[in-house]
């Protein structure tokens, strides 16, 4: 049995765990956002982005200023989805 090339092996581990949120879904869930006053969230947050402002930001539709957001505080912005400890908050 030959090992398939490293490109064919490895295709399938760059794929989303989930799908994005379309428009709407995304202001859905940002409506459900608390705003807790401690905001757990941004403690937890590895790079210490003001979570509740950009959720604040896609709750009015602001898709541009939610991003403006998080690559003011990190640059690599695009990768927090894959390192958020989001699940144990």
């Amino acid at each position: 049995m030959t090992t398939p090339p490293l490109a064919t092996r490895t295709e399938s581990s760059f794929e989303d765990f989930k799908l994005p949120l379309m428009r709407d879904g995304a202001i859905a869930e940002a409506n459900r956002c608390l705003f807790c006053s401690d905001a757990p969230c941004i403690k937890a947050c590895p790079t210490s982005i003001d979570i509740p402002q950009f959720i604040r930001k896609i709750s009015t539709d602001n898709v541009h200023g939610s991003a403006k957001t998080i690559f003011e505080a990190n640059i690599l912005g695009m990768s927090c989805a894959r390192v958020c400890p989001v699940e144990v908050l």
